[in-house]
C-alpha cells in the first residue's frame, strides 16, 4: 500500500497531506452514511412482515406429542410443531374432550407470558370446548452476549409463535378433523399482539377475540413509562420500542380481519394496556367489530374475579343464542 506523501514546512517539519479539512469532510461523510444506514434499518424493521410469518410456518410437518394429563373428561397433550423442512417452530398445549359435543367450539389461544400451562386449569374442562394454547419460544437473556442479541432473538421468537399458531390450525383441521368454521383465535394480554396478527393473516380463522390487550406500541411504551416511573425519557422508550418491534404491532394488520369478526374485551383499569391501546385497535379495524369495556383490572394467570368475569363473557360470546354476531356455522 502506498504511504501518504509528506511535504516539508518552512521550518523543516514534515506534515501529512491529509489536513483538517480532509478529516472534517471524512467525519461528515461517515456520519451521513451511518445515518442513512440506521434509517434503512428502521424502515426494514418496520416493513409488513406477513411473508416472514408465512415463510417461517411453511407447511406442517412432524408433530411430536406427549400426554400431560388424561382423565374421564379430556386429554391434554404437549405438542411440538415442525414444518415440512424439519425445523422446530413452536410448542403447544392441546386439550380435547373425550366425547366431543356436536356444538363444540375451538379456541386457539395466545396468552400472557406467565400463563403457560395454567390456562388449561383457568378455562373449565367441558365437552363443547377444544383448546390449543400456543407457547412462546423465548427465554429471557441471562448473559451479556444474550442481551446484545436480544432485538434479533425476540423478533425471531415473535415470528415463530405466530407461525406456530398457523401450524396448529393446520394440525387441528387436517389431522384432528375439526371444522374451521368453529375456530376462534383468542389473544389475551401479551398474546393480543400475536393473536391479532394471526387472525389478520390467516383467513381460515372465522373470529378473533382480544382480551385485555391492544395495539399501538408507542402508546403502550409511554403508558408503561408513566406507570413504572422509568428513568429514561418516555419519548425515547416509545421510539425504540416501535423501531425494534413495530412489525409486531397488531394495529398494522388488524384491518385485514374484515369481513371476518373482531371483538375486543378491554379493561378500564388495566395496568399494562392504556385505554388508547384497545381503542386504537378497534378504530383501525373494519366491521364487523365490537369493543366491550370491563370494570376490572388486567387479567392474571390465577383464578380471580376478573378471570371469572372473562370466562362468563367467553361463554356468552361462544354460546349465547342471542349473540348479535355471525354464527361460525354460517
Amino acid at each position: 500500500m502506498r504511504e501518504p506523501e509528506l511535504s516539508e514546512n518552512t521550518d523543516g517539519r514534515a506534515k501529512s497531506r491529509f489536513g483538517w479539512r480532509f478529516w472534517v469532510g471524512f467525519s461528515f461523510t461517515a456520519s451521513v452514511i451511518a445515518a442513512l444506514g440506521l434509517f434503512a434499518l428502521f424502515v426494514y424493521l418496520n416493513l409488513d412482515k406477513t411473508h416472514v410469518f408465512l415463510d417461517v410456518a411453511g407447511e406442517l410437518g412432524e408433530v411430536k406429542s406427549e400426554t400431560v394429563r388424561s382423565d374421564d373428561t379430556s386429554v391434554v397433550q404437549a405438542l411440538k410443531f415442525h414444518n415440512r423442512a424439519g425445523a422446530f417452530v413452536a410448542d403447544g398445549l392441546y386439550r380435547r374432550p373425550n366425547y366431543l359435543s356436536d356444538r363444540y367450539r375451538v379456541m386457539v389461544l395466545y396468552t400472557g407470558v406467565k400463563t403457560k400451562a395454567a390456562i388449561m386449569d383457568l378455562i373449565p374442562d367441558q365437552p363443547d370446548v377444544v383448546l390449543l394454547a400456543v407457547q412462546y419460544p423465548y427465554e429471557r437473556p441471562r448473559a451479556w452476549k444474550e442481551y446484545l442479541r436480544w432485538p434479533w432473538t425476540v423478533r425471531q421468537a415473535g415470528y415463530r409463535v405466530v407461525a406456530g399458531g398457523m401450524l396448529a390450525v393446520t394440525f387441528l383441521i387436517e389431522r384432528e378433523k375439526l371444522d374451521p368454521r368453529r375456530f376462534t383465535v383468542v389473544g389475551a394480554s401479551l398474546g393480543s399482539f400475536f393473536g391479532g396478527i394471526h387472525g389478520s393473516i390467516d383467513t381460515r380463522i372465522r373470529r378473533v377475540l382480544i382480551v385485555h390487550g391492544g395495539g399501538n406500541f408507542p402508546d403502550i411504551a409511554r403508558y408503561y413509562h408513566r406507570e413504572r416511573k422509568r428513568p429514561w425519557p418516555a419519548a425515547l422508550g416509545a421510539f425504540l420500542f416501535d423501531s425494534v418491534l413495530g412489525a409486531f404491532d397488531p394495529v398494522r394488520y388488524v384491518d385485514r380481519i374484515s369481513p371476518r369478526e373482531l371483538t375486543i374485551l378491554a379493561a378500564k383499569n388495566d395496568r399494562y394496556f392504556p385505554p388508547e391501546s384497545a381503542q386504537s385497535l378497534y378504530d383501525r379495524a373494519k366491521p364487523p367489530k365490537g369493543l366491550i369495556w370491563m370494570e376490572s383490572p388486567h387479567v392474571r394467570s390465577k383464578k380471580s374475579e376478573t378471570v371469572d368475569a372473562i370466562l362468563h363473557s367467553l361463554k356468552n360470546y361462544f354460546f349465547s343464542p342471542g349473540l348479535n354476531m355471525p354464527s361460525p356455522d354460517r
